[in-house]
Formats: structure tokens, C-alpha cells, sequence
């Protein structure tokens, strides 16, 4: 905290290897013992927070990763920023998470101010539905802002096809192709420009960083973090023009502030972000101060 607030320079923690059973699981191996770092000591180590992007940054990245590695990328990345998915739960979205209009229109049961409903499955951390399975029995929704929305249902009713099409075309041997033709479409949400098949974390992961501006220490996880700070900053500016919180006795009443962010962030932050423990979760309240 004195670190943070500028108040001592930071200073790191002797760390020992070690081996610790998993305390969870649900499969056979969960109660192996694997190879971790404990601290020599009590002191609790700050996890030491990387400035965030700005803004202007995350819009040239995106643009290099468009023009660099794809629209389809592009769009997988941006849509890590703007929900907060993790790599793998946005690589493993299923053609049939995204709601399908009606009528030119989104379900009026998926949509709400804060965007179109998403039904998580696949690749959420915790306990799967049998060993093996990316299915979590414990899914979440996270909410597509509406203009992220329209451009993935463009993608899926008007890009998507003609990229299995065309990497189906690709096949050199007319009986395998014809084969592909016949035989099930991938049903992952998001294909490559080149085969028109799913890619894989790793393969988002590289375009992500692959490209010459992605900003120093920018990864899927600090996307993660990204969209949990700019949600918890966007619901205080608004708490504080509502309340007019600053221009109270003219006394700025952050102690009020900090409490009721503490409480709002394990209320709204935790379920979209899908955290396993409260630990987690409070980590963002010292990044958002």
C-alpha cells in the first residue's frame, strides 16, 4: 500500500521452491503435488500492477492486429477487452452463445444497459462437468457491449461461412474436400482467415503481442484487467456525479467513496469477471485507487 501510494519505493520478497498439494479438483490426479513459489516468511507480496494501456494505445494495437493478423483476431481481442473474458473462455465460444435476432432485433431478454447478454461454458475456471471437459457446471454471463454486438453478429451472418468455404477450397484433394463439404462445420464462434477453422489461445495469444505497438507488459490477462478497472471507474464517476460526493462541507469524502467501491466491486466486478475467490476480486480495488 505505502508502495503504491508513492510514499517508499517497492521492494521484492525471497521466494523458495516448493511442492503443495491442490486443494481442489475433480479429477483423479487433483490431489498431486505441484511444483509453486512460497514466500520465506509472512509478508504478503503487493502483486506489483503494470501502468494500463491508455486508450489511444488499445485503439493503434487494435489496428495493427486488424491489419497484421486479421479482422477475425481483432475482433476476438477487443472482444477480451470489452468483457473481460479469459483467452481461453473467449477462444472456446460456442457459434450458439451469441443470441440471434429476431426480426432484425436482439431478444429483448439478452439486452440491458449493460449490452447483450453472453452465456459463458466453456473455459471458465472451476469445477467441469465430468473430467476432461472445458464445460464449467458453474457458468456465467458476461454482457457484449451493443456495438461489439453488431459487428460479431456482421462476422457470424456474412464473414464466417465464406471463411470455412474458402478454407475448405483450399484442400488440394478433390475427395477430401468434398468430404469437408458434406461433413460438419466447426461450431467455435471464432475461425481463421486462412482455413476457416477455430484457433487456438496460444495462436490469439501471439497475435496479440505479435504485433510492433502492443504496449510493453500487454497480454490477454492485463485485457482482463483493463476492462475490470474501466467498469469500476465508470460506475464511481457516475456514483460521484449522482452524489456529488466531492462537494461535500468541501471535504472529499474518499473514506465513503473507498468503502462503498470495496462492496460494489465484489458485487458487479466478481460475477462478470467470473473470480473463484474474494482475494481476487479485492486486488482490483487497489488497482482502481
Amino acid at each position: 500500500w505505502a508502495a503504491i501510494r508513492k510514499y517508499r519505493e517497492p521492494f521484492t520478497v525471497d521466494l523458495n521452491e516448493a511442492k503443495v498439494r491442490k486443494s481442489s479438483g475433480n479429477h483423479a490426479y487433483s490431489g498431486d503435488a505441484v511444483a509453486t513459489q512460497t514466500r520465506l516468511g509472512a509478508l504478503v507480496v503487493t502483486p506489483d500492477f503494470a501502468m494500463l494501456p491508455t486508450n489511444e494505445e488499445i485503439a493503434k494495437w487494435l489496428h495493427e492486429v486488424h491489419c497484421l493478423r486479421g479482422p477475425v483476431k481483432r475482433l476476438a481481442c477487443e472482444t477480451i477487452v470489452r468483457t473481460g473474458l479469459r483467452i481461453t473462455e473467449c477462444t472456446e465460444l460456442q457459434l450458439t452463445d451469441i443470441p440471434t435476432k429476431i426480426n432484425g432485433s436482439w431478444p429483448r431478454t439478452k439486452v440491458s444497459s449493460e449490452g447483450l447478454a453472453v452465456t459463458v461454458h466453456l473455459g471458465n475456471k472451476g469445477a467441469k462437468v465430468h473430467p476432461g471437459s472445458l464445460e464449467s457446471v458453474r457458468p456465467r454471463t458476461v454482457y457484449l457491449p451493443l456495438d461489439l454486438a453488431e459487428r460479431i453478429d456482421h462476422y457470424i451472418n456474412e464473414v464466417r461461412a465464406t471463411l470455412i468455404l474458402r478454407g475448405i477450397d483450399r484442400e488440394k484433394d478433390k475427395a477430401v474436400r468434398q468430404r469437408l463439404m458434406k461433413g460438419p462445420k466447426p461450431t467455435h464462434l471464432w475461425v481463421g482467415e486462412r482455413y476457416g477453422l477455430p484457433f487456438s489461445s496460444g495462436m490469439l495469444r501471439k497475435a496479440w503481442t505479435g504485433v510492433p505497438s502492443c504496449p510493453s507488459g500487454w497480454h490477454p490477462h492485463v485485457g482482463r484487467e483493463f476492462f475490470a478497472v474501466e467498469t469500476m471507474v465508470r460506475y464511481a464517476k457516475d456514483l460521484c456525479e449522482s452524489r456529488s460526493v466531492f462537494q461535500v462541507s468541501g471535504v472529499n469524502q474518499l473514506g465513503w467513496l473507498d468503502s462503498l467501491l470495496s462492496q460494489q466491486i465484489k458485487v458487479i466486478l466478481s460475477p462478470i469477471m467470473g473470480h473463484m475467490s474474494e482475494d481476487t476480486t479485492n486486488l482490483y480495488l487497489r488497482k482502481l485507487k
